[in-house]
């Protein structure tokens, strides 16, 4: 698959203690759980097994702290890190509940843009380390899916890959996950169904991860629950290229939407203040076009889809 955008409300842990570790980040040598969990999942896998099995492996990096083996530093040198783009003024052109959910957290943001590399509490040096830590995280799917190989089984599992959502790096005066744009919602999103799905395909139609439930169970062969909010996937896993009339709905607190499709981002708030980005000409979400008499018709049509999918919540 291709765009996965999350909706889903998280909840957000004190800045206090949050304030005690954000700087621990950076190398470290001892075992960490995702190699606990791994070779849980590694065991079980080596097992036998007379009925259907499902089997579930959450790898808990990149989550702060942003931790990596040492060797895994070694392809992410400090002075190679490219930051992402940190216009001046960016928020200027956001309505104030947007810019309140973005400065969740801003001490984060606000401390490490204060400091150059190689000081270990520079925006540079928390990139390096989130990109290491991703890559460790990448090296434990991989051996989960050695594992599934060296079972047997790759040929009737389903795999569902997926992370629960995105994180802002410096973007946006952000560093943080708590918002309603792009960074913080578009997700890895992957599924490998034997017999259904091509390899190698990819799907641009933006899909939320309410959709997963729902999609395995038409795989599986088990009976659809009507009271599902997500839509079943398999149509799009079958031609990635199929019509999908369902909108990729974000929530982030009470009130606070936004629905994406294949190009526009359009955000509403709880006061009702707006955003709608242009992905086609502005993957960074810079230029808030709410305000532009050109677009008139493209909120109205956007904010017709959120109204009618959020009344049947």
């Amino acid at each position: 698959m291709g765009i996965g955008i999350s909706a889903y409300r998280r909840g957000m842990p004190g800045a206090a203690a949050l304030a005690r570790v954000y700087y621990d980040w950076g190398e470290h040598e001892q075992k960490m759980v995702d190699y606990d969990t791994v070779e849980y999942a590694e065991r079980v896998m080596a097992e036998k097994w007379d009925k259907p099995m499902f089997l579930a492996a959450g790898i808990f990096k990149p989550h702060l702290p942003f931790y990596a083996p040492p060797e895994v530093f070694e392809r992410y040198p400090i002075d190679a890190t490219k930051l992402p783009p940190m216009p001046e003024n960016d928020l200027d052109d956001v309505p104030e509940i947007g810019r309140a959910l973005a400065h969740n957290q801003f001490f984060i943001y606000s401390n490490v843009t204060q400091h150059d590399p190689p000081d270990p509490r520079s925006i540079e040096r928390m990139v390096q380390c989130y990109q290491a830590s991703a890559d460790f995280a990448d090296q434990m799917v991989g051996r989960l899916i050695d594992a599934l190989d060296k079972s047997g089984r790759a040929e009737n599992t389903i795999i569902v890959l997926w992370a629960d959502h995105g994180y802002h790096l410096g973007d946006k005066e952000s560093c943080v996950k708590f918002t309603l744009w792009e960074k913080a919602n578009h997700v890895p999103f992957i599924i490998v169904a034997p017999g259904v799905t091509k390899p190698g395909s990819v799907c641009d139609e933006p899909v939320t991860l309410l959709n997963i439930y729902p999609t395995l169970l038409e795989l599986c062969g088990l009976p659809p629950k009507e009271d599902n909010d997500g839509h079943s996937l398999v149509p799009l896993l079958k031609n990635p290229n199929a019509d999908w009339p369902h909108p990729a709905i974000m929530t982030q607190g009470k009130g606070n939407h936004a629905l994406r499709t294949d190009r526009y981002r359009y955000i509403r708030y709880r006061d009702g203040s707006q955003e709608l980005y242009d992905h086609e000409n502005d993957p960074w979400e810079w230029k808030n076009l709410a305000g532009d008499e050109a677009y008139s018709s493209v909120i109205a049509e956007l904010r017709g889809r959120l109204d009618a999918a959020v009344s049947k919540k």
